[in-house]
């Protein structure tokens, strides 16, 4: 069974919050773990992020996707760009930031405990979200 963990919150850079997603075939075997990177003026449920996910799941894949703290959406808001203060100061630091405590948050999270094998992760991204994978790598 496809089980979706859906705008869990964590503290971001600068103390901004971070929605993260996690969506996985709940059967209590360690799994590899796929972290998707949105791109810019991006955000995790953007088009066709959600069939990826599920398409992950399908095929024993953790898939967790995550929108950057300061991407311009908020916790409220999470598909609109209302916050352009946020937008205007992000950069590619504050990202890495963020996808380090989204590892950090994969890592120590309960309901995920069983279902992960730590070290089996991946980073990929969409368009300027590839490139913060590729630096964190």
């Amino acid at each position: 069974m496809i089980q979706k963990l859906h705008n869990i919150v964590i503290e971001g850079s600068s103390g901004k919050p971070i929605l993260i997603d996690a969506t996985f075939k709940a059967n209590t075997e360690a799994k590899q773990v796929v972290v998707f990177c949105h791109g810019f003026k991006g955000f995790k449920d953007w088009g066709p992020f959600n069939k990826i996910a599920t398409h992950f799941a399908d095929n024993d894949i953790v898939f967790v996707k995550f929108n950057f703290s300061f991407n311009g959406t908020t916790t409220n808001d999470p598909i609109n760009f209302v916050d352009l203060k946020a937008f205007g100061n992000n950069n590619f630091c504050k990202e890495l930031d963020d996808l380090s405590l989204v590892l950090d948050w994969i890592e120590n999270y309960q309901e995920l405990k069983g279902e992960i094998d730590t070290s089996r992760i991946s980073l990929f991204g969409h368009s300027r979200g590839g490139s913060i994978a590729m630096l964190k790598t």
